[in-house]
C-alpha cells in the first residue's frame, strides 16, 4: 500500500478586485482583449479573474492551452455567486494548466457555481513539485453559501500532486464531477488541513480514481477538523481507497451508498471512517479507468444502486443525461444510459396517396429523435422530419407521422429510427398497399341510358379536438395524479409538464434571478418533462406517475395537445402546483 502523500509549498489562490454591476462574460480560445463581451470574448484569465460578484462567464468551447503548452497563470474566481460554466451541449473546454493551483475557488466565492469544463493538469519532468489541478480554498469561518461545483472533469496527467483539494466551510458539494490521477504516491482527491481548513464537504454522485496513489485522503490538525460526506460515489486506489487520520482535531469520512473495497480503508489517530455495510464493495467495471475513461460498462454493480435524493441534481455526468434514467440513480459521476428501443406498429388511415406510420419508441428516459424511413423497397429512400423526445419521457412512447404523395396500389415499406446518446435501433420492416386509384366520377347518361358512377375520391381526414380536460389543481410531491378527456376520434395525446418560476429581464430574455442582477420581473417557463399516449375516440385518462411529477415543489402547468394524421388539435392549459411531501 501506499504511503499518504505531503503537498510541498504551492501558491495560494489569486484575490483580484471585483466590480460592482453584475454582467455575463464571454471567453474563448482564441479571445483577448477586455470587453469579454459575445462579439470580443477575451481570454479565460482575464474573463474568470476579473469576474465581479453575481458574473455569469460562459466558457466557450474548444482547447486552453495543451499538454505540450499549457496555462501558466492560475484560474481563481474570487467573488461571490459567480456562475462560470461551458456551453451547454457542446463539448467541455478543455484548460491544460501548469500552475500550482490550476482552477482555484478562492475563499471570497461563496454562493458561485462551477460546471461544465474539464480542468487537465500537468507538469514537465523538469518540474515536477506537487500541483494541485482544481481546488476548492473556501472560507473557513462563518456560514458563507456553498460553492457548488457540477459536471467538471479533473485530470492529474503525470508529475505529482492532487487532482482535487477541497478546503472551507459552509457545505461545499462536489457533484456529478470526476477526479482522476496517475500521479505515484499521491491521491485523486485530498481535505488536508495543514494546507486548507476547516474542512465541510460533500462529494455527492462523483468517481475519484487514481493510478498511482491513493483514492481519497483526508488529514486534520489542531484547530482544522475534517468533515467529508461520500454520497453515491465511486473512490478508488492504488494504494489505499480512503486513508483519513486525525491529527489533534476530528477527521471524519462518512459514506452513503458509495463504491469503494473497504479492506482498503484506513483510519488511523481516532479518526472516524465510512460504515461499510451501507456501501457497495463490488468493483465497479468502468470502460478504461486506467486512462481515464470513467463511464460505467453495462455490467457495473453500481448502475441502479445509488440513493435517490433531489440534492443530485436533474442531470449527469455531461449535462444532458438525466441523473436517474432506470429504476433508481447510479453510484458515480455518469448515468449508464441504456440502449433506444424501436418496435414497428400498424399503419393506419391509408389512402391511394397517404397513410400514417405508427411504431413504439423506448428511449430509457433519455434524451432524443424518432423518425420513419419508407420507400417501395427495403432501401426504404425517403423519411419523416426528426421528432425530438424529450428527457425524461416515460417508455414506451408511441410514434406516429402522416405521409402523403404515395402512389396508388403500391406495396410500401418502413421502419422506425431511434436515436439516444446511447445509439440508434431500428425496427423490424412493416409494409402496407395504397388502394386503387377512383375516377373523378362520370356524368348522368343519356338517353336511355343509366346514370354515370357517383364521385371518387379520398375522404379528407378529421382533425382531432380536445375536450373536457381536466387535471388536479394540486398534487403533493410523492402522489400521482390523472388527467382526464375526452377526443372526437382517435390520436396521439402529449402531456408536458412546464415548471413556472419567477426571473429577470435581461437582453430581451427572462433569466434566473441572482444576487446582483438587476432587471424587471417576468415569469419563466421549463418544460421538464413530455409522455405522450395513443388514444382512442371517446373519454380517456393519462396516469402521470412520480417519476414524471418530479421531486420539486412550485407552480407548473400541464399542457395537453393532440396529434392525428398530421392535423394537430388546439392545446388546452391546466394550472397545477406541486406541494411539499409531508414530512
Amino acid at each position: 500500500m501506499r504511503r499518504p502523500f505531503a503537498l510541498g509549498a504551492v501558491l495560494l489562490p489569486l484575490v483580484l478586485p471585483a466590480a460592482t454591476q453584475a454582467a455575463t462574460r464571454y471567453v474563448a480560445p482564441t479571445g483577448s482583449g477586455g470587453a469579454c463581451s459575445s462579439a470580443a470574448p477575451c481570454a479565460v484569465t482575464t474573463g474568470i479573474n476579473s469576474a465581479s460578484s453575481g458574473d455569469e462567464v460562459v466558457v466557450a468551447p474548444g482547447d486552453y492551452g495543451s499538454e505540450a503548452t499549457p496555462l501558466t497563470d492560475v484560474l481563481s474566481p474570487s467573488s461571490t455567486n459567480l456562475d462560470v460554466h461551458g456551453v451547454a451541449g457542446q463539448p467541455r473546454p478543455r484548460i491544460f494548466t501548469t500552475a500550482d493551483y490550476g482552477f482555484s475557488i478562492g475563499g471570497s466565492a461563496a454562493g458561485s457555481r462551477i460546471s461544465h469544463l474539464e480542468v487537465d493538469a500537468v507538469r514537465p519532468a523538469s518540474n515536477p513539485s506537487g500541483q494541485v489541478g482544481f481546488a476548492i480554498v473556501a472560507a473557513t469561518a462563518g456560514s458563507p453559501a456553498p460553492i457548488v461545483v457540477d459536471d467538471v472533469v479533473v485530470r492529474r496527467i503525470g508529475g505529482s500532486g492532487y487532482a482535487c483539494l477541497v478546503g472551507g466551510v459552509g457545505g461545499n458539494v462536489v457533484r456529478s464531477s470526476t477526479c482522476w490521477s496517475e500521479a505515484v504516491n499521491a491521491p485523486a482527491l485530498a481535505a488536508i488541513s495543514g494546507l486548507w481548513g476547516p474542512t465541510n464537504a460533500v462529494i455527492r454522485n462523483s468517481t475519484i480514481w487514481a493510478v498511482g496513489g491513493n483514492g481519497l485522503e483526508a488529514q486534520s490538525v489542531a484547530t482544522r477538523p475534517i468533515s467529508l460526506q461520500l454520497v453515491n460515489s465511486i473512490v478508488h486506489g492504488a494504494g489505499y481507497d480512503i486513508y483519513v487520520a486525525k491529527s489533534g482535531d476530528p477527521a471524519s469520512v462518512s459514506a452513503t451508498r458509495s463504491a469503494y473495497d473497504p479492506a482498503k480503508v484506513v483510519v488511523a489517530g481516532g479518526a472516524t471512517g465510512p460504515v461499510a455495510a451501507s456501501n457497495l464493495a463490488t468493483p465497479p467495471q468502468l470502460v478504461a479507468p486506467a486512462s481515464g475513461d470513467l463511464r460505467q460498462l453495462a455490467t457495473s454493480p453500481t448502475i441502479d444502486a445509488g440513493l435517490d435524493d433531489a440534492a443530485n441534481g436533474l442531470t449527469a455526468l455531461g449535462g444532458a443525461t438525466l441523473r436517474t434514467l432506470g429504476a433508481r440513480t447510479d453510484i458515480g459521476a455518469d448515468e449508464w444510459q441504456p440502449a433506444p428501443q424501436a418496435t414497428t406498429a400498424a399503419a393506419t388511415g391509408v389512402t391511394s396517396t397517404g397513410a400514417t406510420l405508427a411504431g413504439v419508441a423506448g428511449t430509457g428516459r433519455n434524451a432524443g429523435t424518432a423518425r420513419f424511413e419508407y420507400g417501395t423497397t427495403t432501401s426504404y429512400g425517403a423519411s419523416t422530419p426528426d421528432a425530438a423526445i424529450t428527457a425524461g419521457s416515460d417508455d414506451p412512447l408511441p410514434q406516429t407521422a402522416a405521409i402523403s404523395g404515395l402512389s396508388p396500389a403500391t406495396t410500401y415499406h418502413y421502419r422506425l429510427v431511434v436515436t439516444t446518446p446511447a445509439g440508434t435501433a431500428q425496427s423490424t420492416d412493416g409494409t402496407f398497399t395504397t388502394a386503387a386509384a377512383t375516377g373523378p366520377g362520370g356524368g348522368g347518361g343519356t338517353g336511355g341510358g343509366t346514370g354515370g358512377g357517383g364521385g371518387g375520391g379520398d375522404t379528407p381526414p378529421v382533425a382531432p379536438r380536445l375536450s373536457a380536460v381536466r387535471a388536479p389543481a394540486t398534487v403533493r410531491v410523492g402522489a400521482r395524479a390523472t388527467v382526464r378527456l375526452r377526443l372526437n376520434r382517435a390520436a396521439r395525446v402529449t402531456v408536458r409538464l412546464v415548471r413556472r418560476s419567477t426571473g429577470v429581464r435581461r437582453n430581451g430574455r427572462c433569466v434566473a434571478p441572482k444576487p446582483g442582477r438587476r432587471g424587471a420581473r417576468c415569469t419563466r417557463t421549463t418544460t421538464v418533462r413530455t409522455l405522450s399516449r395513443s388514444l382512442p375516440a371517446g373519454a380517456s385518462s393519462v396516469a402521470l406517475s412520480r417519476t414524471f411529477l418530479g421531486t420539486r415543489a412550485g407552480r407548473y402547468r400541464l399542457v395537453v395537445g393532440a396529434t392525428a394524421d398530421g392535423l394537430v388539435a388546439p392545446t388546452a392549459t391546466r394550472s397545477l402546483r406541486l406541494l411539499p411531501r409531508r414530512r
